[in-house]
């Protein structure tokens, strides 16, 4: 099993966290960032830490879409 430890959001780099929505929704908690204060973010908006060196993150490419295990170092954003 892979423990995450950060999330960070794609768009802006900034660090995600959970949190309840302030109104009724379907969904219990949402990601949060805290550098744009995007809310709530998908799942694939979020770029999740695998360890001090790899990274998961979600590609949207037509050609060849998922999630994908990289290296951080092969990512286009910057990381907070």
């Amino acid at each position: 099993m892979i423990k995450i430890t950060k999330k960070w959001h794609k768009d802006c780099g900034g660090i995600v966290r959970y949190q309840k929505p302030m109104f009724d929704a379907h969904f219990k908690k949402a990601g949060f960032c805290i550098k744009c204060e995007s809310f709530p973010l998908m799942t694939e908006e979020i770029i999740f830490e695998i360890d001090n060196q790899k990274v998961e993150r979600f590609y949207d490419n037509k050609e060849n879409p998922g999630w994908r295990i990289i290296n951080k170092n092969q990512i286009k954003e910057k990381l907070v």
